[in-house]
Parts: structure tokens; C-alpha cells; sequence
């Protein structure tokens, strides 16, 4: 998938990339037959279940749980970091501080030892904000540029937003916000008090 993506990235549409493309999504999802024999995709779907799929072995955070007690010890790949907001976009940092925090709980399996939780970001993240922005849209501006988390730094490159059930992709440059719709043939610059319903943002690690 990264592949794919950074050869659509350097050398734009091609017949091989539609061809590539068609693979991908036969994988994920159902293809039907209509009446005259042509093979339908249905890929509607929330963009978070594309994100779960693909980046499940290159995924935002290692998740490990270990009971104090019994040997219970269960490792996950989260794909996607699904956080508390504290009090808006602006405590995003806040926020993932607490996600990465130890977390310790009753033991499901045995009842009777500490399970702690911890986790391990990875050096993209791709944050679910769906749920704090349903019926808000917001600037681009208000997402905060930079975050520290544990003495490491992530920068702000992305987000994609939800339109009259259309994902429309956002890039940060150096010169300024790219929009990238497969609607329209050109991408198109935008200043960054454009506002949008996000549904994820993306961050690298510097």
C-alpha cells in the first residue's frame, strides 16, 4: 500500500495505477456482477476502515497489555489512535500524553491481578477526530502544527475531511495547505483559515 502511494504520489495516475488500484480494493472489499456482466467495487466506507486495513502492519501505535498476576500478556497494532480530547483540537498534545500514559486495571482474564496497559507511538499517527467534529467544521489553522509527546516531536502534514459524503485529502507544505479531490483534475491551494469537518489527521515524527 505505502508502495502504491508513493508512486501515485511521484508519478500521478497512470492504466497500471487504476489496475494496482482495482487489486487493493478487491481485497477489502465485495465485488458484484451487475446485468451486463461489468464487476462492481462498492467501497463506500468510513476512510478510518481503509486506515485499519492497509495500515495494520505499519500502524500509529503499539498496544501491550500485561497482568501482574497470571500470564497474560496480549500485544495489539492500533492503526489508528482513538483518544479523549480534553477541551478541543487545541489539547490534541494533552490528549496523547494521556493515551501513551501507563494504564493499570482489574485483569479480565484471572480478576485478581493489575493489568497495565501501555502503548508505543509509532512514527506516523493517524488521529480519529470524527467524533468531536460530526457537526463542526473547523480551520485548518486550529489544528495544532506541532506536538510533543514524551520527548519526541511530531509535525502536522495532513488531515482528511468529510463533505456531502466525499473525502477530500488535505497536504501541508512548506508554502502553505494543498487540497487534493479526485472531483476536480487540479490540485488546488487554499489558505489556511479553509475549514473543514476533519475525520483524521496525520502526523510524522521528526
Amino acid at each position: 500500500f505505502l508502495n502504491f502511494c508513493k508512486t501515485l504520489a511521484l508519478k500521478g495516475t497512470s492504466r497500471s495505477i487504476y489496475k494496482q488500484r482495482v487489486i487493493m480494493l478487491t481485497k477489502i472489499f465485495d465485488v458484484d456482477s451487475g446485468v451486463t456482466d461489468i464487476h462492481l467495487i462498492n467501497a463506500r466506507c468510513n476512510v478510518n476502515y481503509i486506515i485499519s486495513k492497509y495500515m495494520i502492519d505499519e500502524p500509529s501505535a503499539h498496544e501491550t497489555k500485561v497482568c501482574s498476576n497470571c500470564a497474560m500478556k496480549k500485544k495489539f497494532k492500533n492503526a489508528t489512535v482513538i483518544m479523549k480530547i480534553p477541551n478541543g483540537f487545541k489539547t490534541i498534545e494533552e490528549g496523547l500524553n494521556n493515551y501513551v500514559n501507563c494504564i493499570n486495571s482489574d485483569c479480565s482474564d484471572c480478576t485478581m491481578g493489575v493489568m497495565e496497559t501501555s502503548r508505543e507511538l509509532n512514527s506516523h499517527l493517524f488521529i480519529e477526530t470524527d467524533a468531536y467534529s460530526e457537526f463542526t467544521s473547523y480551520a485548518l489553522n486550529e489544528y495544532p502544527e506541532e506536538l510533543n509527546v514524551h520527548k519526541n516531536r511530531f509535525v502536522l502534514v495532513g488531515g482528511i475531511g468529510y463533505k456531502n459524503g466525499h473525502y477530500i485529502a488535505y497536504v501541508k507544505r512548506v508554502c502553505g495547505w494543498e487540497t487534493h479531490n479526485d472531483l476536480v483534475r487540479k490540485i488546488k491551494r487554499n489558505p489556511s483559515t479553509i475549514k473543514i469537518h476533519p475525520h483524521v489527521l496525520m502526523y510524522v515524527k521528526l
